[in-house]
Order: structure tokens, then C-alpha cells, then sequence
């Protein structure tokens, strides 16, 4: 989850038109500070239980939970909890894949299917609903697998902006249902997969969007791949 607030950690950015769509400019971040250290985020720490859709490895509740953190400089910081939960039946995930992959969170999604995800932001002391006035989130590595095969989107609804980069890999669309769809137009693979959001190269980026969300402790979220080869994505 990226800062809450301030576009300094996003890049140049240039209103189009009258959309609700920004673009931005894709340039390499090679470096170890921090654009965010002095902005409000929430700040993803460990997992602490991987059940997503009761498909394992932990027994118990359904679904991913994430020990997060809102920090607002100048603030006590928050404990709060990132709960991620199935809301179709019978996923097909890896379990050992879901919950991070180097610094970044994880799901994954069989070819041929997809997650109906529901996304909670709660009090870890209460579990009552923690609410974020502005929460900033950026969807990594869509791509497709060899043949144009296998291509990956995130459908998204309630969003008030999102951010692409001028020259984005990744397509967009806004549907009547209120859902925004985000999708993979080319090919990727393992070597290229990004593993820490201050060393990006520039296709990573392109293969990126961020969405903005205000006032909000829930969304939903359909995570898919449409059939292919390979196993998960």
C-alpha cells in the first residue's frame, strides 16, 4: 500500500482530459531512500494467517490476514490488520505462494479463473473498522505469459482515481457495474518480476497502476487470469 497522500512518490503527473485517469511518468527508482518515509501509509508487516478461500497452509478462519500499521508523521502510529477474504467458492491458489514475494504482498490465481476478494482495513486491538480518508494502492507485474496466453486483470470497484504511467502496459476500462478494469497486454515472466517498490525499472512500472480510494475500510476486488499455460500467476 502506497503513501496516503502527496503525489511526490508517484512521479510527474499531468491530469487527462476530464477522466478521473493521470498518467505517470515512468522513470527508474534505483534508490534506497524512502519517497515515502515523511507521508501517511499503512505499512504491511507480516502475515499472520494464510487461509484464503480454506485452501491452507493455516487451518481455521478463511482467509489472509496482513499485521499492518497507518503511520501519520507527527502521530502514534495505528496497529491495525489487513484482512483479505474469498467471497466465490471453491478458488484455485497456490497457498504457499499467497502472503508476500520479497517486500510485496501476494495472491495467487490459477490460469483459467479467478478470486473475488474482499479487502479490510480493521482495528487490530477492536476489530472494529478502521477507516483511511485517503489510501493509495498500486497493483504490480500484470502481464501475460508467453503467446499473449494466460493474461492477468484486477477488476476493482468504488476507486476515485487511478494512475497509469504515458507509456502503461497495462489497459483500462470502466464498466457500468461500477468495476474498473485493469489489464495485461504483454508478456512477462519470473525474471522481471519486481521485488522491492524503491528498485523499479521502468517496464516494471509500466506494468503497474495505482488506485486511489477515499474515506474507505472496505473494497472488492476480482483477481484473474484467463486460461493459458502455466500454473498460477
Amino acid at each position: 500500500m502506497h503513501c496516503d497522500g502527496g503525489n511526490g512518490s508517484k512521479g510527474n503527473i499531468s491530469t487527462m482530459g476530464t477522466t478521473n485517469t493521470k498518467h505517470l511518468a515512468a522513470i527508474s527508482q534505483l534508490s534506497s531512500e524512502d519517497p515515502c518515509a515523511d507521508k501517511p501509509q499503512v505499512k504491511l508487516n507480516k502475515v499472520l494467517h494464510s487461509n484464503l478461500g480454506g485452501k491452507g497452509p493455516d487451518s481455521g478462519a478463511e482467509g489472509l490476514v496482513y499485521d499492518a500499521v497507518s503511520i501519520i508523521p507527527s502521530e502514534s502510529s495505528q496497529p491495525l490488520l489487513l484482512v483479505i477474504n474469498a467471497t466465490n467458492a471453491n478458488i484455485r491458489t497456490d497457498p504457499k505462494a499467497n502472503g508476500f514475494h520479497g517486500k510485496y504482498a501476494r495472491i495467487s490465481v490459477w490460469g483459467g479463473t479467478h478470486i473475488d476478494a474482499t479487502f479490510k482495513l480493521l482495528q487490530k486491538e477492536t476489530l472494529e473498522p478502521a477507516r483511511v480518508s485517503e489510501l493509495d494502492i498500486t497493483f504490480f507485474d500484470l502481464d501475460t505469459h508467453s503467446g499473449g496466453k494466460a493474461v492477468e486483470s484486477v477488476q476493482l470497484d468504488g476507486l476515485q482515481q487511478y494512475f497509469l504511467t504515458k507509456n502503461s502496459q497495462v489497459a483500462a476500462s470502466e464498466g457500468d457495474d461500477g468495476y474498473t478494469t485493469f489489464k495485461a497486454t504483454k508478456v512477462g515472466s519470473a525474471n522481471d518480476n519486481p521485488t522491492d517498490p524503491l528498485f523499479l525499472t521502468v517496464e516494471q512500472k509500466d506494468k503497474a497502476v495505482t488506485v486511489r480510494y477515499i474515506n474507505v475500510n472496505t473494497f472488492h476486488a476480482k483477481l484473474g487470469v484467463t486460461a493459458g499455460q502455466g500454473a498460477h500467476r
